[in-house]
């Protein structure tokens, strides 16, 4: 863990309107921890596969991007 602070910012590739996040960007302090909250909807959705990429961007020069996969299957 590192000991200044890290500031992160989140998108999706391609944007998603069944996927959503509580926060898409803020700041960790040193040796902490940010819990994340992502909800899906499959409202209005016809049924198949559904996916997108959450992009994080942070300031970490070592690692400055990281990429999740998001699957929903409806």
């Amino acid at each position: 863990l590192g000991s200044q602070p890290l500031t992160w910012s989140l998108s999706e590739v391609p944007a998603a309107t069944w996927f959503s996040l509580d926060a898409v960007s803020g700041t960790v302090p040193g040796g902490g921890e940010t819990l994340l909250t992502g909800t899906f909807s499959s409202a209005g959705l016809a049924p198949g596969e559904y996916q997108t990429t959450l992009v994080i961007a942070c300031n970490d020069p070592l690692s400055p991007e990281a990429q999740v996969n998001v699957n929903l299957v409806v």
